[in-house]
């Protein structure tokens, strides 16, 4: 009988991302729906069974993304959650 090959991570990550689209970029309240710039932290835990990978990651967006905060202190920063599976093709 073959042994099972087992094992778990997980892993700490910084990320800095940049957006192209057609919303309107940049620092002006006024006109710009968006900021352009974005940092944060990911966070990714998993287990690894023989040929097979099943991951969890969360993103944690630390910049505020409104161009300047209106009255109410509206903070939009961005989340992620994601759940992967992974197969191997050698080891």
């Amino acid at each position: 009988m073959k042994p099972i090959f087992l094992s778990c991570f997980l892993s700490l990550f910084s990320y800095f991302a940049v957006a192209q689209s057609s919303v309107k970029w940049g620092n002006n309240a006024a006109e710009d729906d968006f900021q352009r710039w974005d940092t944060g932290l990911q966070f990714e835990a998993g287990l690894t069974v023989r040929w097979f990978r099943l991951s969890a990651t969360y993103a944690l967006g630390l910049a505020n993304l409104q161009p300047h905060p209106d009255a109410n202190q509206v903070v939009k920063k961005n989340r992620m959650l994601s759940v992967g599976l992974s197969a191997f093709l050698s080891r």
